[in-house]
């Protein structure tokens, strides 16, 4: 068994440990998934439980079991502290009540062990995990860290606050709480959670038994044992892996945990709409007999659960009915996008609920149960997407022919209304598209050839009806939208693109020409900005920076205050930055700083605006880039780290979104090269950026395999490449030899591909370079100093585009000294 497996199977121990045989046959039959060595080694494990004490356990109880099992630590002092009793009992180990014995005062408190036998590093990394989440974690109705410490024979143990309590489900029945009552004590745990959130850390194990209430009414939320915790300053090397997510409790997991997708802030909210179900109705709805995995997902992925008001008792119906309903079911959504988009937002509901206010929370729509019922169907995703284009097809093609019979058969006198309200809309029906049904398929893998289609289907059909309908403005914007969009399709240089960036320009000059600023109409000097700003970084891509820094000039001097928002004016300065970087530092740094100011008041006018923090987060990552490209490693390091935090948080919030995941990895890779990349300046610390790389890797992997995507070919091997440069020893140089010639032979086909894109050219440089200085460790001299001379070709090449360009100049330098070097030998 690989060691890297230990991590799996030692989440399938635990949660099989406290199951009956029975019930343990079922659940490897699922966890294990064919894995006979697996299973193997989880089974060897069970049975070394059970002739240590389990066996017996199921006779002589608690903590009996433990004294004759040589486990107990009853009665001895751990720290300051004496172990009373066994409360609690688990694979990994033991809780038990414990007292302080000193002279100062006698404070109760829970103590967790870790079992004898069971203190390997990978557990030992779990509860070092699980203490740091506690001591970063200080709200009321969170379960506090007192203390921690070691046991006799050197096994860790914490110290926690002990919790007199019951869980959630069994405290509100014994009471027979009103509904009110529940949702307002449910409405403390949302607290607890939210603050976990905060810190970001995802609990991933909710459930009533991790919930106490205290004799007071106050809630209590422990077990951070399976917790995920995505803080930069923690250590990653123990958090779970993405697809074995831990071990976890069917009846209240989430359909992403079933799958073994990615964890996010959505999963506890699932979690916590099944606890709310069942606290209101007292009927678990999520309850799984079977762990067949087809069963499992089945029940859990696809069957959708009925109104908690048709389940709940007579005299609780009627309170269900309505607002709950729908509050519970959004919360327990299949798909994690279309839950509430936080905790708070869940609370918030509840709260208006509870005030008698509108909730947002609605009943699922025809259109989205008639695509639920196809995905159950399983139609590929792409099929899907080609269906709703040939209905907005039809959809467009009916409108047509219906105006067009209603033309001929009314009088003149109608023609012009009916033409009037022909043209809004499909004005209408194409903002749709763009909008609505762009946006879902620019956040899936794959959905190239769709956004494609889309997009040109929608350009056709505006110019056509710009023909029709004359000098019409409704249809000028919305026809300039749509060359924005075909535009960044063609060649966003900071998004999923197809690489034709003349194609992408023409788009953008097409769409701006449409759009008159002077006007005063914020909409379109709105749309206009956005347009310059796209000709300004296409411009900078091909090498054309002075033209980028005259169009981009022009575009700020129309947005200042007050003809646009601070959204536009941060991104024209972002541009501008970028333009300047290639040969004037100085002023670049200082565009820089003015675009994160004015992200900064942006986003803080609208927080819950995901766009602009991801528009922040990438003006902070400007503003780290040029400090690092005029030398100061140390000014980069806080801007990367501002970068890198929003980032996180966007994709813990979006797990399954592929642009948030992009801009994630993007974030890694800027501070594993501020780190340690050496074709710049930088911090000098290889061991960490490598570690950076790592996290990075598994992000980018997801991401490689869309041949029509050059922007995700690019950045795969571009990760590669950079991984690479990174110091390495004699016994790493061929493979980072192997790995620099595969980048160099991508960077190459990319460039004939789309001739001009001056980022493949400069990435093919990097990669010869470095292939030369690998060959020199391996004194291979004279293929050295070939590679050497190539570089030197790229860099004056593009110096010829961008002169004074500071790092392309170093490169040529590096270069000819290489060619020294090699010929000296």
């Amino acid at each position: 068994m690989k060691p890297n497996n230990w991590d799996r199977i030692e989440e399938v121990f635990l949660a099989a440990a406290d199951l009956s045989p029975e019930e343990q046959g079922r659940f490897l039959d699922w966890a294990c998934n064919g894995d006979a060595a697996m299973r193997a080694e989880v089974e060897s494990l069970l049975a070394s439980d059970r002739k240590h004490g389990q066996g017996i356990a199921s006779a002589v109880e608690g903590e009996a079991a433990a004294l004759l099992d040589g486990q107990s630590i009853v009665g001895q002092r751990l720290g300051a502290y004496r172990a009373l009793r066994q409360i609690g009992r688990g694979g990994m180990g033991a809780v038990y009540l414990a007292v302080r014995d000193d002279d100062e005062f006698h404070k109760r408190v829970a103590v967790k062990v870790v079992k004898r036998g069971m203190d390997t590093e990978e557990v030992l990394g779990r509860f070092r995990r699980e203490r740091q989440i506690l001591a970063n974690l200080d709200h009321p109705y969170i379960a506090r860290l007192i203390d921690g410490g070691s046991t006799e024979d050197g096994r860790p143990f914490l110290a926690m606050e002990f919790v007199d309590g019951e869980p959630i489900d069994r405290y509100c029945a014994s009471r027979s709480l009103p509904v009110g009552e529940r949702c307002r004590l449910f409405l403390k745990v949302c607290e607890a959670v939210s603050h976990a959130h905060r810190n970001l850390v995802i609990h991933r194990d909710l459930k009533p038994g991790n919930i106490l209430i205290t004799r007071e009414g106050s809630p209590k939320l422990l077990d951070f044992g399976v917790a995920k915790i995505l803080i930069p300053d923690l250590d990653y090397s123990h958090t779970l892996h993405p697809k074995s997510g831990g071990p976890l409790t069917p009846d209240y997991a989430s359909p992403e945990q079933i799958r073994g997708q990615a964890a996010g802030t959505a999963t506890d909210v699932y979690s916590l709409g099944v606890i709310l179900y069942e606290l209101l109705t007292g009927v678990k709805v999520q309850r799984v007999e079977s762990t067949d995995p087809g069963e499992l997902e089945k029940a859990i992925c696809e069957t959708t659960p009925p109104n908690p008001s048709a389940v709940s008792e007579k005299q609780r119906r009627k309170q269900l009915q309505g607002d709950l309903d729908n509050i519970v079911l959004k919360a327990m959504q299949k798909e994690p996008a279309r839950r509430y988009a936080s905790v708070d937002q869940f609370a918030d509901d509840i709260r208006a609920y509870l005030e008698s206010r509108p909730v947002i929370a609605r009943k699922d729509s025809l259109w989205y149960r008639t695509a639920k019922f196809a995905r159950r169907r399983r139609y590929p995703l792409l099929a899907a997407a080609a269906v709703v284009l040939s209905l907005i097809g039809g959809i467009v093609m009916a409108m047509f022919q219906a105006q067009q019979a209603r033309v001929a058969r009314d009088a003149a006198v109608s023609a012009q209304r009916s033409a009037e309200g022909r043209v809004a809309q499909m004005v209408s029906v194409s903002n749709r598209s763009l909008s609505d049904v762009y946006a879902r398929l620019e956040r899936l893998p794959g959905a190239m050839p769709a956004r494609k289609q889309l997009v040109s289907s929608t350009v056709d059909l505006l110019e056509d009806l710009s023909k029709q309908a004359g000098d019409d403005p409704r249809v000028r914007i919305a026809l300039a939208r749509a060359y924005l969009k075909l535009g960044d399709l063609q060649g966003d240089p900071d998004a999923a693109n197809a690489g034709d960036m003349p194609g992408a320009l023409k788009s953008y000059r097409a769409g701006a020409a449409l759009i008159d600023p002077a006007a005063g109409d914020p909409e379109q000097i709105a749309l206009w900005a956005d347009l310059q700003n796209q000709i300004g970084k296409v411009l900078t891509e091909v090498g054309s920076p002075k033209e980028a820094e005259s169009i981009l000039n022009a575009a700020i001097a129309t947005v200042e205050p007050p003809r646009a928002g601070d959204r536009n004016r941060a991104a024209l300065y972002l541009s501008m930055s970028r333009a300047l970087g290639g040969f004037d530092m100085p002023r670049a740094l200082e565009w820089a700083k003015k675009a994160v100011d004015a992200a900064t008041v942006a986003s803080a006018a609208a927080p819950s605006d995901n766009d602009l923090q991801v528009l922040l987060s990438t003006t902070d990552t400007q503003l780290g880039y040029v400090s690092l490209q005029m030398g100061n490693p140390e000014a980069a390091e806080a801007p990367y780290t501002a970068a890198m935090r929003i980032r996180e948080k966007l994709a813990l919030e979006h797990p399954n979104d592929l642009v948030f995941r992009r801009y994630q990895r993007l974030a890694y890779e800027h501070y594993a090269a501020l780190e340690g990349s050496p074709e710049r300046p930088n911090l000098h610390h290889p061991d960490i950026a490598r570690a950076y790389y790592r996290k990075a890797q598994p992000l980018e992997e997801l991401d490689r395999d869309d041949p029509e995507n050059h922007a995700a070919r690019f950045d795969y091997a571009y990760f590669l490449l950079k991984m690479a440069i990174v110091d390495v020893g004699p016994a790493e140089v061929a493979e980072s030899l192997a790995t620099l010639r595969k980048c160099a032979v991508t960077f190459e086909a990319l460039s004939s591909e789309a001739p001009g894109v001056q980022r493949y050219d400069r990435a093919l440089a990097l990669a010869r370079e470095y292939i030369g200085h690998r060959l020199l460790m391996m004194k291979q001299y004279d293929a050295a100093a070939t590679e050497f001379q190539r570089t030197a070709r790229l860099a004056k090449k593009i110096l010829q585009q961008s002169p004074g360009d500071a790092y392309v100049e170093r490169q040529l330098k590096s270069a000819e000294d290489g060619m020294a070097r090699a010929g000296a030998r």
